[in-house]
């Protein structure tokens, strides 16, 4: 079985991050999609690296390095579980090649153990751009002695172990449930959200007091310490094998955490076949009759948006990477009601002028992940079919965006509503409230359609790498979001003009950009797009 998983987990690092297409692609567009795909993570680990190092500079700087290594893990810990989590169900139990791998003479736990080490690898770069900043601070600051720099290089990789694990388990009983469901994307997806939710609400759920930022830091960071003990014991295990030296703690945590992954692989890998049966069979209906009534006249524009709502609902990653935004916009307006706009401006030590910036923060929720960003690549070899139907362009276009707008629509409507209560702004200040989320709606879901169809991804072999790992959904899915985080930045920092007059040029300086892509967008010859 050895020899197995050792040939599919080098297929699996092939295509990871468009390695394969690098290689041996002679398609200028893919090459320069991939290209860009690998430049974009780069960039990405590159700032996560070096805000790493700042804060662990700032642990050091305030007589935090005890619990540095703690914090280091728990951060790796929720990231890479986040990331496994929402995407497990589409590289454990993925589709486009179960068939082909049915008829291969390999186990069902080597095909496991290989989609599994894939996540892990990916896993760990994360993990390792977490922890090596932060431990090299804590070297060079503290000097620490020899068990620390073994303990750290073994603890590094054992790190993401146990997360990518537990979230596999979690995304496979989510899948089982699922798999016994008629709709089994919603189903998924809407587990996905659920835990997600959960998980944001356990992280935000710590209290904090004072009036001192760095009081508030350090209290902030010994209640970390403590809920850490207590809910995910390994990371405080760890801390201590590095900052004391003690390797019981070091191997307790080496052996629950190889014990634990041995363990979920094991049970995933029983019933990887009868979850995979189930998730890709198909539910039929055979009461159907043809009769002049089953028949109805629907314009091109409604016809279209039909599909790509319909396409939308079909996929549980695409719904799950796309619609949690929403929902934390929803539950966040919720938690600023309940919390009181003067409770909240109190416990911030700073003279910014927080309702005001509060409807652009939204507005960033709302503009990272549109689903524009990936509805074109998603179409995948049916994009075809859209070339040979007589469409025109501007009604392709067009039911990509509405889509967006009718998802989208009730979760803006309660957010603003709550907000509007919440806040109690003035005339001025609810206009911008009830307009700049709109306008920023606008923008990021034409940037992020045109964006995908300048990177688009056609011959993808599960959804994952579309919604998650591709050009177009690092630059069009995140690009919305850190222009309307750029624009809170101006509102806070440029005091020399009156606010109002900031604000009404940042949206019309945003509905004049989202013309132009529009107008750009419905002259696109799709005919060129592959």
């Amino acid at each position: 079985m050895a020899a197995q998983i050792r040939i599919l987990l080098k297929l699996q690092i092939a295509n990871m991050f468009g390695l394969n297409v690098l290689r041996h692609s002679k398609d200028k567009r893919k090459r320069s999609s991939a290209i860009m795909t690998f430049v974009a993570w780069i960039i990405l680990l590159i700032l996560l690296f070096f805000y790493m190092l700042s804060m662990a500079y700032a642990f050091i700087g305030i007589g935090m390095g005890d619990v540095l290594p703690l914090f280091l893990v728990i951060v790796s810990v929720m990231i890479v579980f986040f990331f496994a989590m929402l995407r497990t169900g589409a590289v454990i139990f993925r589709k486009s090649d179960y068939d082909t791998l049915c008829s291969l003479p390999v186990t069902q736990s080597a095909v496991v153990i290989s989609r599994y080490l894939s996540m892990y690898l990916e896993d760990l770069i994360l993990t390792a751009f977490v922890m090596i900043p932060g431990l090299g601070v804590y070297a060079a600051s503290l000097h620490p002695g020899f068990s620390f720099y073994l303990f750290s290089i073994i603890g590094i990789l054992l790190v993401p172990m146990l997360p990518v694990a537990l979230a596999s388990l979690l995304g496979t009983a989510i899948a089982a449930v699922s798999s016994r469901m008629k709709h089994k994307s919603i189903f998924g997806a809407v587990f996905t959200i659920l835990v997600v939710i959960v998980i944001f609400a356990l992280s935000y759920s710590i209290p904090s007091n004072g009036s001192e930022s760095t009081a508030v830091f350090v209290s902030l960071i010994d209640r970390i310490g403590n809920t850490a003990k207590n809910v995910y014991p390994p990371a405080y295990w760890l801390n201590s094998a590095l900052v004391s030296g003690d390797i019981w703690q070091f191997l307790l945590f080496l052996a629950v955490s190889l014990a634990c992954t041995f363990a979920i692989v094991a049970v995933i890998s029983k019933y990887f076949h009868v979850i995979c049966r189930n998730l890709f069979a198909a539910h039929a209906k055979h009461d159907y009759s043809l009769s002049s009534d089953s028949f109805s006249n629907r314009s091109v524009l409604s016809t279209l948006l039909r599909r790509e709502i319909k396409h939308y609902f079909s996929s549980g990653v695409y719904i799950s990477n796309t619609i949690i935004g929403p929902i934390m916009c929803v539950i966040g307006s919720i938690a600023l009601l309940v919390a009181g706009i003067d409770r909240i401006t109190a416990s911030i030590a700073l003279s910014i002028d927080i309702p005001g910036v509060i409807p652009v923060f939204l507005s960033a929720i709302f503009s990272m992940m549109l689903p524009s960003y990936a509805s074109v690549s998603l179409e995948g070899r049916q994009w075809w079919m859209i070339k040979a139907l007589p469409l025109r362009t501007r009604d392709v276009i067009n039911s990509k965006l509405l889509m967006c707008y009718v998802l989208y629509a009730p979760f803006y409507i309660i957010s603003v509503i709550l907000l509007l209560f919440a806040l109690k702004p003035d005339f001025l200040g609810a206009c911008f409230l009830i307009a700049f989320p709109i306008v920023a709606i606008v923008f990021s879901s034409v940037f992020g359609l045109a964006v995908n169809l300048r990177f688009p991804v056609f011959d993808w072999d599960n959804e994952a790498v579309v919604v998650k790992q591709s050009t177009a959904a690092l630059i069009g899915g995140m690009g919305g979001f850190l222009i309307m985080l750029l624009c809170a930045a101006l509102i806070l920092i440029v005091n020399s003009i009156p606010g109002w007059i900031i604000k009404l040029s940042l949206i019309a300086v945003l509905l004049t950009l989202s013309a132009l892509i529009y107008r750009k967008l419905i002259k696109t010859n799709l005919l060129e797009i592959e």
